[in-house]
């Protein structure tokens, strides 16, 4: 399909697309069709949005295996140069909305939290309906 540019490492694809960097093809392709659909200005449509440019070079190298690959060994080379043992200096304790606010890790996605309630949401439905049908049973028993 092509090659990795150099502009092509200065970017943050998973993060410009919304995905996680162990996502599957599905999800990537789903999340580009609804930036897309958002941004509302497609190259293809005649609009020559920048964003639009960058998303389907996101989408291109993202997936092709070859590509994400080649991809992600240049971010784990270039984090790991990057890397600074010591933590920089925390904000003043009197910074109340960094302090208030919890920190996100690096790739993390803000439905992480709503797909745990949620998981709890359907186990606590299946318990109830399990019960309830425990209790018809008996009941029908003579």
């Amino acid at each position: 399909m092509g090659q990795l540019r150099d502009s092509d490492l200065s970017q943050d694809y998973y993060k410009l697309m919304g995905v996680d960097p162990q996502a599957p093809a599905a999800i990537i392709r789903s999340a580009y069709r609804t930036m897309m659909s958002e941004l509302g200005a497609h190259p293809d449509r005649g609009g020559g949005n920048d964003r639009a440019v960058a998303l389907n070079r996101a989408k291109e190298i993202l997936l092709d295996p070859l590509l994400r690959a080649e991809y992600d060994r240049h971010r784990t080379e270039s984090r790991s140069r990057n890397f600074q043992s010591p933590r920089p200096s925390r904000a003043p304790a009197d910074d109340r909305e960094s302090r208030d606010r919890p920190a996100a890790a690096a790739g993390d996605h803000e439905l992480r939290g709503g797909a745990l309630w949620f998981a709890l949401g359907v186990v606590g439905v299946v318990i109830v309906v399990v019960w309830f049908l425990f209790i018809l049973d008996i009941r029908s028993m003579p």
